[in-house]
């Protein structure tokens, strides 16, 4: 039925795509316009690692929940860190000057309630938090904490951050106005095709140059008294549970207010001179995901060809490279499946020749870089004169396994 890989996977991408009705290019945009926090010596000192949060940035991953709770608890009126549904995003910076031009650090953390469930992959607590993977999910809060370069204010000189007039009326907790060099964040969170889609189109690209996309398949359609820094938090809902989301941090070049406490709709704020930047990578946990296979064994492909009018066999040696279909349970985290310890099943059709003359089936399990893998190959060969009749052997083969998304990354560099 398929005499090669590109037309069974263009096949499947069309199959795939027929569910799909809008562009991937759709983009929600928020501008992060919530009122600042007044950070003072006695509130930086409530919360836990407070030298180390101040002077490099760094929360402890077994700490994320805490820390967040230390913060939230310097509020007057008490206020939810967060809940199980919301995903919590940190942006943490330390100024290197007094007038706020530029960062001494700025630290990027991604808490997830849920982010146990990570436990199947090669990767500590503290490298997922500082990492990039989101488990598909559509409520967010962002919480950003900056810190002055004086973190021991004497009273002798004017607060570096803070208007003299918001630390003369703290009478409330919540601000506006009060930034002498405001800073402006905005969240673009972008739908995309999932992975196994993206996967699908890579393959595509690479045996069949020139063919087409997912995206052409589809339907096109956020004494004195002086501050050791400043804090904020905002919430947002995206519609998209596989997305692309980047925030990004500026100077701004007017002095416009922050207001407000959740993000808001996106141009309310000026930006002049972008101070840092991350973007996350949002996708649900996939029970499917594709990857090539590379044979480290060679095996003995057995025809027959008819010589004088007896059958002689033919002996080929085979070496091919494999798309494999994976299978995993539990749901694996894209992104992260190529990091993962527990085993799971496979089936490969080779890149090369006949798709269904030479089926590979077998277990992998996953490395820091690459996945060893055990399989057979189902090799069906021409046993008769006129080619009608055929037999199966088995053969044993051994290799190793890399993700589409993997290579399509490492290609792009």
């Amino acid at each position: 039925m398929f005499r090669n890989v590109a037309g069974f996977l263009t096949f499947v991408l069309v199959f795939a795509s027929i569910s799909m009705s809008q562009s991937n290019s759709d983009t929600q945009t928020f501008a992060v316009t919530s009122p600042i926090n007044i950070l003072q010596k006695p509130d930086l000192v409530k919360l836990r690692n407070a030298a180390n949060l101040s002077t490099t940035g760094e929360i402890n991953a077994a700490d994320a929940l805490g820390t967040l709770q230390d913060l939230f608890g310097t509020l007057p009126t008490p206020v939810a860190a967060t809940d199980s549904e919301t995903v919590v995003i940190i942006h943490v910076l330390g100024w290197k000057d007094a007038a706020h031009t530029t960062a001494k650090f700025d630290k990027w953390y991604v808490y997830d309630p849920h982010s146990h469930t990570y436990d199947f992959y090669v990767k500590t607590k503290q490298q997922l938090f500082e990492g990039t993977t989101i488990a598909g999910r559509t409520k967010y809060r962002f919480v950003y904490i900056h810190f002055n370069v004086d973190l021991n204010p004497d009273g002798s000189t004017s607060d570096e951050s803070i208007t003299q007039t918001c630390l003369d009326n703290l009478g409330t907790s919540w601000t506006d106005k009060c930034l002498l060099h405001p800073v402006s964040y905005n969240v673009a969170v972008s739908k995309q095709q999932t992975q196994f889609i993206q996967d699908l189109n890579t393959v595509l690209q690479m045996v069949l140059p020139g063919a087409s996309t997912a995206k052409d398949l589809r339907a096109p359609p956020p004494p004195p008294i002086r501050s050791v820094g400043y804090w904020s938090y905002s919430d947002f809902n995206s519609q998209y549970s596989t997305s692309s989301i980047k925030v990004t941090a500026s100077l701004e070049s007017t002095s416009t207010p922050v207001k407000g406490k959740t993000a808001g709709a996106a141009g309310q704020n000026t930006a002049s001179n972008q101070l840092a930047t991350q973007t996350y990578a949002n996708e649900k946990p996939s029970y499917i995901g594709l990857s090539f296979a590379v044979p480290v064994t060679s095996y003995k492909d057995v025809t027959y060809q008819s010589s004088s009018g007896t059958l002689a066999p033919s002996s080929i040696t085979q070496q091919n490279v494999y798309v494999t279909f994976d299978a995993y349970f539990p749901a694996a985290q894209p992104g992260l499946a190529a990091f993962r310890w527990v085993p799971h099943p496979f089936a490969g059709l080779p890149i090369k020749g006949k798709v269904l003359q030479h089926t590979m089936a077998g277990v992998a399990f996953g490395l820091p870089w690459f996945e060893p893998f055990a399989g057979i190959v189902f090799d069906r060969q021409n046993s008769s004169l006129n080619g009608e009749s055929q037999k199966t052997t088995f053969k044993g083969i051994f290799g190793f396994k890399v993700s589409v998304s993997a290579v399509a990354k490492a290609i792009k560099k």
